[in-house]
């Protein structure tokens, strides 16, 4: 995961373990990678305003 996302190493992703969610700008990397849907990678952000209010092409 860490190489798809161009990341610096797998500690990256040990360290989004340990945190409990994956930081909101990689959120939708990983969903498309994964099929995890960002409100389960992140529950932080408000996914679901964000999916409404951005265009089609960038959601």
């Amino acid at each position: 995961m860490a190489r798809a996302l161009n990341l610096s190493g797998y500690q990256v992703i040990q360290e989004w373990r340990r945190q409990g969610r994956v930081p909101a700008e990689h959120c939708p990397e990983v969903e498309k990678a994964t099929g995890v849907p960002c409100e389960q990678l992140n529950a932080k952000v408000d996914w679901a305003y964000l999916r409404t209010s951005l265009p089609k092409e960038a959601a």
